[in-house]
């Protein structure tokens, strides 16, 4: 086995490191899911919104 630079204390375990950047990723990626869910909400409020007001100034 040989004597890593991590195992001298100079550096952090690689698959430590790789595991806390994948968990990074991943929250990052369901942060932007749920983001881009409120836009998509919103958007289509404001859709309902607007469809409503002309179907009155239609009436």
């Amino acid at each position: 086995m040989p004597f890593g630079r991590h195992q001298a204390g100079l550096e952090p375990d690689p698959g430590e490191y790789l595991h806390r950047r994948r968990a990074n990723v991943g929250d990052a990626i369901l942060g932007a899911d749920a983001g881009m869910t409120d836009i998509m909400l919103q958007h289509s409020r404001n859709s309902m919104r607007l469809a409503r007001l002309r179907q009155r100034e239609l009436s």
